[in-house]
């Protein structure tokens, strides 16, 4: 219909920021989502080496934590 094409049009040009925003959200998600699976993997280790000195203080001197 008419109506549609100048919306399309109006789309067209703001696209390129559109398109620019959402990749830099999507690396903002994958960035944090990386951090917190890495943060797990250490707590998990951290944990696991505490537990197995029985001592939580030598951990973090050890840089555990």
């Amino acid at each position: 219909s008419a109506m549609d094409a100048p919306s399309a049009a109006g789309l067209g040009g703001a696209d390129p920021q559109l398109q620019r925003f959402i990749e830099v959200e999507t690396q903002k998600q994958r960035f944090q989502q990386l951090v917190h699976q890495m943060t797990e993997l250490c707590w998990v280790r951290a944990a696991g080496r505490a537990v197995g000195s029985g001592d939580p203080v030598a951990m973090v001197g050890q840089g555990g934590l």
